[in-house]
């Protein structure tokens, strides 16, 4: 979920229609999380944005940090690197989620739920009280989790990924998420967020991942830029609302597993890889980086952050969300969007900073 850029001889382009698609999903993701607040725009499909985060990391991670995985950077570093992108918003997150906890009169198994959490690890000790979400002061933050395993398992791995790694990898994470899909209750791809099925994530991380890694590798073979010509706004809207037309669908029962196989293993990917040769420019350009910017942070603040203000405005203001729909849902997701592009231009690289800085001040230390 970082600002895309890609790799290059001498610079790092960025990938602006990607910052849009990213910020069209994480917003179409609140309304999935925030029901109360937008009354019936909640649009069932949108999980399959968490599919679409996972897709355009593996594209990211291979344009920053491929090459240079390949020749200094070691997998210490790169590990500390992907921590400090994503630990300050989730920190923050999870303040917010442990408020929630102790102002909804919660206090047992506090402390280990908050160590838990500040460490970024799920809580298996929510097993044992049949509570099956694996981060519950931030929900979202699994993805987050089952991004980091694969990440990881990148970065050691590298070395050896060849084309016919990668469609092997393709081939078996396939068929496990098309048996996932069988076995789910509903027989859909939401699943993976939960205690009991969290490996389900991490395959569905992997597949996404590395098929990202294979189109920026295809991308970048063929050695031709980002486009900006007379039609590529035309061609812009088009990719975009064909991916936002997924992430809103609603097809029948009968057709939701198919829906969702056919999408995350063909669809997305060669509608992201589209998304690579073309560039907007002026007020398009300026509102995809807003998007791409604002994308992390609003997608792991949403849940906590919704649950926060909703109790603050029903119990000082006697105010409910849910009989000011969808006009509080618009409210929130503004404030939402102001809040997170502070975070992202302030906030987030001041903390990845200090994080980054740790090993050297512990080693001054010793």
């Amino acid at each position: 979920m970082d600002t895309s850029s890609r790799a290059a001889a001498s610079a790092h382009p960025r990938f602006d229609t990607l910052d849009a698609v990213r910020g069209i999903a994480a917003l179409l993701i609140v309304l999935r999380h925030t029901p109360g607040y937008f009354g019936a725009l909640s649009f069932p499909e949108s999980y399959l944005g968490v599919d679409i985060f996972f897709l355009l990391s593996g594209i990211v991670i291979a344009s920053s940090y491929e090459r240079k995985l390949l020749s200094s950077l070691s997998f210490r570093q790169f590990a500390l690197i992907r921590i400090a992108r994503l630990y300050p918003c989730y920190f923050l997150g999870c303040v917010l989620g442990l408020i929630v906890f102790l102002s909804h009169g919660g206090s047992g198994g506090v402390a280990e739920m908050a160590l838990f959490a500040f460490l970024m690890l799920p809580n298996f000790a929510n097993l044992r009280g049949g509570d099956p979400n694996p981060y519950p002061l931030d929900h979202p933050a699994w993805s987050l989790f089952s991004e980091l395993v694969v990440n990881f398992i990148y970065a050691e791995i590298v070395k050896f990924l060849s084309e016919r790694t990668i469609f092997a990898l393709l081939c078996a994470t396939a068929a496990v998420l098309c048996a996932g899909i069988y076995a789910s209750p509903e027989h859909t791809l939401d699943i993976g967020w939960k205690l009991q099925d969290l490996p389900m994530g991490i395959v569905r991380s992997a597949y996404s991942f590395f098929f990202g890694i294979w189109l920026y590798r295809k991308f970048a073979a063929r050695r031709r830029p980002a486009a900006a010509g007379r039609f590529a706004p035309v061609y812009l809207v088009f990719l975009i609302s064909a991916i936002a037309a997924i992430l809103t669908a609603a097809p029948a029962a009968p057709l939701r597993p198919y829906f969702d196989a056919v999408c995350v293993l063909f669809v997305f990917p060669a509608l992201i890889y589209a998304c690579l040769f073309v560039n907007p420019r002026g007020i398009l350009q300026t509102a995809s980086r807003f998007l791409g910017g604002i994308s992390y942070p609003v997608y792991v603040l949403h849940q906590p952050a919704g649950t926060l203000v909703s109790a603050v405005l029903r119990r000082v203001f006697a105010i409910d969300v849910a009989a000011c729909a969808p006009f509080s849902g618009v409210v929130f997701i503004c404030c939402l969007a102001a809040v997170s592009f502070w975070l992202n231009a302030r906030y987030e690289p001041a903390l990845k900073n200090i994080i980054l800085a740790l090993p050297g001040r512990m080693s001054r230390a010793r």
